[in-house]
């Protein structure tokens, strides 16, 4: 798995390319804790390039969703291929998460 951050004013993209699993997760974790803890208050995560997603990475976004929104952040997801949103709704996180086609289709960032 890859990782690309990039930062605006107070807002992050994670791009994230390939397999999120047990063995990848700790440096998807170690870049969104470092977006969290920085002046960062809107997190955008494509998914775009995401080819599998396990337990852990989906315990990972959830963990980073409940930081950022304690300090009233908001963290939105992205271009979700199909079979990780198939994941989603089977666990009904798409009722949790702020899911969008595209950046263009988040409101007010």
């Amino acid at each position: 798995m890859k990782v690309e951050v990039q930062t605006q004013d107070k807002k992050g993209i994670l791009s994230i390319f390939g397999d999120v699993d047990l063995y990848s997760v700790i440096k998807l974790k170690e870049e969104l804790e470092k977006l969290i803890t920085s002046d960062i208050v809107t997190i955008i995560v494509n998914m775009h390039n995401v080819t599998y997603i396990d337990s852990s990475g989906i315990g990972a976004l959830i963990g980073s969703l409940k930081k950022i929104t304690a300090k009233s952040g908001k963290l939105y997801l992205i271009e979700v291929p199909e079979n990780v949103m198939k994941i989603f709704r089977f666990t009904s996180l798409h009722k949790i998460f702020h899911i969008y086609n595209t950046i263009a289709e988040i409101p007010e960032q």
